[in-house]
């Protein structure tokens, strides 16, 4: 077991359950507040846009070409921790990669 290189963004649905049930417009708030003050958690600003833009994007193609593009480097597949080139780490809370499986009223 050595060091591994970087792990590619699964092509997998990210799924899991907020503590309470919460709407999707609930979510969106959330998102708006961390990104908006993401640069506070350390790490460069071009890199969190490029985390906000993989977390939005519409298919994982087009995710991964940011990630790419930006040098980040995933832990673990998905979006929860990664890492820039500078060895800066980035940690997105789950509200910001997928709506959770408890979400009320989207139909």
């Amino acid at each position: 077991t050595g060091a591994q290189g970087p792990v590619p963004l699964l092509d997998s649905p990210f799924n899991w359950k907020a503590k309470d049930a919460v709407t999707k417009q609930q979510i969106i708030q959330q998102r708006e507040e961390f990104w908006a003050t993401s640069p506070a958690y350390g790490g460069r600003q071009e890199i969190w846009d490029a985390l906000r833009g993989a977390c939005e994007a519409e298919d994982i193609a087009l995710a991964r070409a940011i990630l790419d593009s930006a040098g980040v480097r995933l832990v673990d597949g998905t979006l929860r921790v990664a890492y820039d080139e500078l060895g800066h780490r980035y940690d997105i809370p789950a509200f910001c990669i997928a709506l959770p499986v408890n979400v009320i009223g989207t139909r």
